[in-house]
């Protein structure tokens, strides 16, 4: 969407195929120093479980890159939540699994004068630790990553209301897992929305049920915060 004199002008800088180049993007986009747009398909690429993908602008127009085919094995499927990105241009972001190899991934994408290299900071194991991480993650002011998993943990909903995690980086490159939060309906049930941070370091997020207040049988959902 373009500005100009008040008026703004819509233009579509690129429209997927469905095939090895994307489909269905359903999370964001982010910019880097550079002006080049990224973002993740949730379908297509190579393998058809998703795609990472790049668009570089030029005078004559936007051009995509993928930068990664996701392949439905221990790389994950199905990246929904968006992107961040650190202060070197490293990519990092979720999928959401398959419930037969994975149930959902942390990963980190790194450039390189030829390819992108993909890592996987967490693998969930559809118990405790989460279930479908489907949401953006968030950096804090030390580097670490903060996010929520639409299940997983012991207390309540079928399959585990969901919860709150961190990833704290390691000087061996090592990411370890924290599990900060299990709801357990009352408190609100499946975390779907990407969760921020202040300068307190305080997590905020929404649920999509759980509660005080009933909407067709369930709760009606609910604004979190959590205080370390």
């Amino acid at each position: 969407m373009t500005r100009s004199h008040g008026t703004w002008t819509q233009s579509v800088i690129y429209s997927f195929t469905g095939g090895t180049d994307g489909k269905w993007p359903l999370g964001g986009l982010i910019f880097d120093q550079s002006g080049n747009l990224y973002g993740t398909t949730s379908k297509g690429g190579q393998y058809g479980y998703g795609a990472l993908y790049a668009l570089n602008p030029s005078t004559t127009g936007w051009t995509e890159n993928v930068l990664h085919s996701f392949a439905g094995g221990n790389d994950g499927t199905g990246p929904v939540g968006g992107l961040v990105s650190d202060r070197v241009g490293d990519l990092y972001g979720t999928t959401q699994g398959d419930e037969y190899i994975t149930c959902g991934t942390v990963y980190k994408l790194t450039p390189s004068p030829s390819s992108w290299t993909l890592t996987n900071l967490h693998v969930f194991d559809c118990g405790v630790d989460g279930e479908n991480p489907d949401n953006g993650l968030v950096f804090d002011a030390t580097g670490n990553l903060y996010g929520a998993a639409i299940y997983g943990g012991l207390s309540g909903c079928f399959g585990g209301c969901g919860v709150v995690f961190k990833l704290a980086p390691g000087s061996d490159g090592i990411w370890s897992y924290s599990l900060l939060h299990e709801f357990n309906g009352g408190d609100g049930a499946l975390p779907v929305g990407s969760v921020i941070v202040d300068a307190n370091g305080n997590l905020y997020g929404t649920a999509a049920y759980g509660g005080t207040y009933e909407c067709s049988g369930r709760g009606c959902g609910v604004v979190w915060e959590i205080t370390p």
